[in-house]
């Protein structure tokens, strides 16, 4: 399953390359001792519901979030090594993968009374632009407009709000979030439109 856009698929092939053969002697350790693609998926989940939970300590949110992050990211190089990468594996992935713009506005309602509307309108606006990218490259539409992923700027800036005790930086940037992803979904929403428009004709 790919949802990456025609300007990001060139770099990401070259650092999932890079990245596979770093992490080699790690990946080959894990299949000597079988230890399973998804045991990193589900270390990545505990990671993050712990970043969720250590709020008042903001160094130990910065570590889970940290480990959340490698977990997410070890758990494909390791599925390669075993020879057990395949769509359910990568859909397990991107699950976990977007979890976090999930749940670390929840955990920044609760905790630093961030905006309930801007969060929820963040998140849904984030995670249906992610379905509708693996729609359109499932159609083989190229998208026009370039996307950005800005999860990583969130986590960031919810650590900063932990220290700082207060949500102001990242509540703008999820509000100017939020009219992007719209936009995305516009843009992608009429290509898919477009593309049965003249199928079906």
């Amino acid at each position: 399953m790919d949802y990456f856009s025609a300007s990001e698929r060139p770099f990401q092939i070259r650092f999932a390359q890079w990245r596979d053969k770093s992490l080699q002697p790690f990946t080959h350790y894990c299949a000597r001792r079988k230890i399973h693609p998804n045991f990193f998926s589900v270390c990545g989940i505990v990671s993050l519901v712990l970043t969720a939970i250590f709020y008042a300590q903001w160094w130990y949110a910065g570590i889970f979030i940290l480990l959340y992050i490698f977990f997410d990211g070890i758990d494909g190089p390791v599925a390669r090594a075993q020879g057990k990468h395949h769509p359910g594996g990568a859909l397990v992935d991107i699950v976990v993968d977007q979890l976090g713009i999930i749940v670390i506005p929840l955990a920044a309602i609760h905790h630093l009374q961030l905006d309930g509307r801007i969060a929820l309108l963040f998140s849904c606006s984030y995670i249906i632009s992610i379905a509708l990218m693996l729609m359109t490259n499932a159609l083989t539409i190229e998208s026009r407009w370039p996307f950005f992923r800005v999860k990583y700027v969130v986590y960031a800036l919810y650590i900063y709000s932990l220290i700082s005790n207060q949500a102001t930086f990242l509540s703008v940037f999820l509000s100017v979030a939020i009219l992007y992803y719209f936009a995305q979904i516009y843009g992608k929403l009429t290509a898919i439109y477009t593309y049965y428009t003249k199928k079906s004709s």
